[in-house]
C-alpha cells in the first residue's frame, strides 16, 4: 500500500438527516501521523470529491462537482455513516488511481454544470428525467475512472437515492423516448427512400 485509503463515504443529507444519505469520495492517509503526498494536496489529511447543487440551490441548481467542498471536507470521523473501499481498475496502482480520481474531480469541478449536464434533484437517476443527484455524481466519477465499489441502498436506515447509477445515464423515460425517436427516424428514412424510387 502507498499509505492512503480511497473510499466512498456516506453522511446524512442536510434537512433530511434521518431519511437521506449523501455519498462522496474520500482519500485519507492510513495513519493519523501520515499526510497526503498527491501533488497540490501535500500535507493534507484528506481529500473529498463529490457532487452538489450549484449555489446550494436544491430546487433550481445544476449538479456540479467540487473537490474539498466544505460540507464534506469539514466532517469529523464521527460524522460518517459508513466508509467502504473503492477498488482501482485492474493493473493500476493505488497511487495512480488516487491521482486519477483527484484529477477527474478537478476537471469535473472546472467544467461546472457541463460536467454532468443535469439539473440537481434529490431523487436523482433513474427516478427523475433529466436530473441527477450527488450519489449519481459520485458513482459517475468512480465509474469513469474504472474503479468499482459496492453501493449501499440504505446506510443506517437512510436512503442513498441514485447510488450505483451514473449521473449521465438516461432515465427509463429518456431511453424509451430515444428509442421512439430512432424508430421515427428509421421510418422516415424508409418512407423517403420509397418515394424516390
Amino acid at each position: 500500500r502507498d499509505g492512503k485509503k480511497v473510499e466512498i463515504a456516506y453522511r446524512s443529507v442536510q434537512y433530511l438527516e434521518r431519511t437521506g444519505a449523501h455519498a462522496f469520495i474520500l482519500i485519507t492517509p492510513n495513519s493519523d501521523q501520515d499526510s497526503l503526498t498527491i501533488p497540490g494536496y501535500e500535507g493534507q489529511q484528506k481529500i473529498t470529491i463529490g457532487g452538489y447543487p450549484s449555489g446550494g440551490k436544491i430546487f433550481t441548481g445544476d449538479l456540479i462537482a467540487d473537490v474539498n467542498g466544505k460540507s464534506d471536507y469539514g466532517l469529523s470521523d464521527g460524522d460518517y455513516l459508513a466508509r467502504d473501499p473503492i477498488i482501482p481498475p485492474d493493473g493500476m496502482s493505488e497511487e495512480m488511481y488516487e491521482r486519477l480520481l483527484v484529477k477527474t474531480g478537478e476537471i469535473a469541478e472546472s467544467m461546472s454544470a457541463d460536467a454532468f449536464k443535469k439539473k440537481y434533484s434529490f431523487w436523482g437517476q433513474p427516478e427523475t428525467v433529466g436530473q441527477a443527484n450527488s450519489n449519481n455524481a459520485a458513482t459517475q466519477l468512480i465509474n469513469s475512472t474504472g474503479g468499482s465499489f459496492v453501493p449501499r441502498t440504505f446506510v443506517d436506515g437512510r436512503w442513498t437515492a441514485g447510488i450505483g447509477t451514473p449521473a449521465n445515464q438516461a432515465s427509463s423515460i429518456e431511453r424509451i423516448l430515444a428509442a421512439i425517436q430512432q424508430l421515427i427516424i428509421a421510418f422516415s428514412t424508409t418512407q423517403n427512400n420509397n418515394q424516390t424510387k
